[in-house]
This record gives structure tokens, C-alpha cells and sequence, in this order.
């Protein structure tokens, strides 16, 4: 061999370890590169989802907002109406039984007025009778007065016709 062909050989020899050594340099540093591109589009990814997850989170928060908003309108509504219907029924059932315990006091309290209503209206009654009794009494006695009166005319119209007759009085 030359020595030009050994200068080449050596030359490619130094040729192939400089090759293998920045090969390697080039791995080494390609692999700190994927490791800090690594890391960085890591943090750079985490950094996005963190955010898009915030913003998730909001927007399920407002539509589970409202959403609650609505059902607890819905549920005011009918818990209102069934507390109403539950509220007429009890005080329909309340104002019975007051009507109901009202009218037996009161029967109690009145019942000595409506014991003494009852002989006063028996006294009434016998008042009443008594009266209607003396009217027609009464209506009797003017009946026979008058009567009597008639009579007692009829008698001194005679008187008066018989001294007349017998001059006993003036003409």
C-alpha cells in the first residue's frame, strides 16, 4: 500500500471516529434537546389542559348553574302550589272544627238562656192567653153595657111615655 492509501485509509478511519464521535455528541445533545423539548412541550401541554380545564369547569359550573336555577324555580313553584292546596285543605279542616267546637260552647253558654227564653215564652204564651181571655171579657161586658144601656132607655122612655100619660110631666 501507498502511502497515499494509507493516508486515506487513515483518513477515512479518522474520517468514521470523527463521524461515530459526533454522532454520539450529536445523539447526546439530540437526546438533551428531546428531553428539554420533552419537558417544555410537557409543562407548555400541562400548562393548555390546566387552562382548558379552568375553562371547562366554568362553563360546566354556569350550565350547571342555571340548570339548578331552573329546577329550583320549578320546585318553589310546585312546593308552593302543593303548600298551598295543603294550607286550604288544613284551614278548611280548622275553620270547621272551630265552627264546630264554637257552636257547642255556645249551645253551652246559652243553654240557661234558652231554658229561661223557654218559661218566658210559656209565660207568653200564658200572658197572651189571659189577655185574649179578657178581651173577650171585656167585649162581653160592652155588649151587655150597651144592652143594658138599651134597655134602661127603653125602660125611661117608657117611664117618661107613662108620666106623660098621667100628666105628671109637661107635655
Amino acid at each position: 500500500m501507498n502511502s497515499e492509501q494509507l493516508l486515506q485509509a487513515i483518513s477515512d478511519m479518522l474520517d468514521e471516529k470523527l463521524d461515530q464521535k459526533l454522532d454520539q455528541k450529536l445523539d447526546q445533545k439530540l437526546e438533551i434537546l428531546e428531553e428539554g423539548f420533552e419537558q417544555k412541550l410537557d409543562l407548555k401541554l400541562d400548562q393548555k389542559l390546566e387552562i382548558l380545564e379552568e375553562r371547562l369547569e366554568q362553563k360546566l359550573d354556569q350550565k350547571l348553574d342555571q340548570k339548578l336555577e331552573i329546577l329550583e324555580e320549578r320546585l318553589e313553584q310546585k312546593l308552593d302550589l302543593k303548600l298551598d292546596q295543603k294550607l286550604e285543605i288544613l284551614e278548611e279542616r280548622l275553620e270547621q272544627q272551630l265552627d264546630l267546637k264554637l257552636d257547642q260552647k255556645l249551645d253551652l253558654k246559652l243553654q240557661p238562656v234558652f231554658l229561661r227564653l223557654d218559661v218566658l215564652e210559656a209565660r207568653q204564651n200564658h200572658m197572651a192567653q189571659k189577655l185574649n181571655d179578657f178581651q173577650l171579657e171585656v167585649r162581653y161586658a160592652i155588649r151587655d153595657i150597651n144592652k143594658n144601656i138599651h134597655k134602661l132607655q127603653d125602660e125611661l122612655e117608657t117611664v117618661i111615655e107613662i108620666l106623660k100619660m098621667n100628666q105628671l110631666i109637661p107635655q
